[in-house]
């Protein structure tokens, strides 16, 4: 639910700080109809559903990145590794408990925080804009995220599964 989201935007607005959220998906008029009520139509473009190479091209081309989990504990994406390799600050709307956190935690320029305080979301992207510069990030401790490693681990568990008696 984007909601608070929206709300720290328009925080934003009435700051002085004009960012634009560009949306990469599926036209949604319910989400449209917040970008209304709560007044951020300049700052919002939905661009419709895009193909994967298309995707990571908006994803890389992004000052932030913006993850909304479920609101469960066990919610996870595998958009989190695509977010990762695209080497910007990540904004991570999740349970600070559960899937996405087990990821992005002591991972750095990611900020997790709870979907439901758009002052706090407000801040972190005030604060991410003040400190972050146009320089790629390279994070330490990503190597296990890395499709290769992760191809070899569930390499190893069907090697396993086929070498029991």
């Amino acid at each position: 639910n984007p909601i608070y989201f929206l709300k720290a935007l328009k925080i934003l607005k009435e700051k002085d700080i004009n960012i634009k959220f560009t949306y990469v998906g599926e036209k949604n008029d319910e989400i449209n109809e917040m970008v209304e009520q709560i007044w951020v139509l300049d700052q919002f473009e939905s661009v419709g559903r895009k193909s994967y190479t298309e995707t990571i091209s908006y994803m890389k081309g992004a000052g932030i990145l913006l993850l909304i989990g479920s609101g469960q504990e066990t919610a996870q994406t595998a958009k989190i590794f695509d977010y990762l390799g695209c080497k910007r600050p990540i904004l991570a709307l999740a349970s600070e408990k559960g899937g996405i956190a087990d990821v992005v935690n002591n991972l750095e320029k990611i900020s997790l925080v709870e979907n439901n305080d758009p002052q706090r979301i407000s801040n972190l992207i005030e604060d991410f804009l003040n400190s972050h510069s146009e320089k790629l990030l390279e994070r330490e401790n990503i190597s296990q995220y890395l499709r290769e490693n992760l191809t070899k681990q569930l390499s190893d568990v069907f090697n396993n599964v086929i070498n029991q008696d």
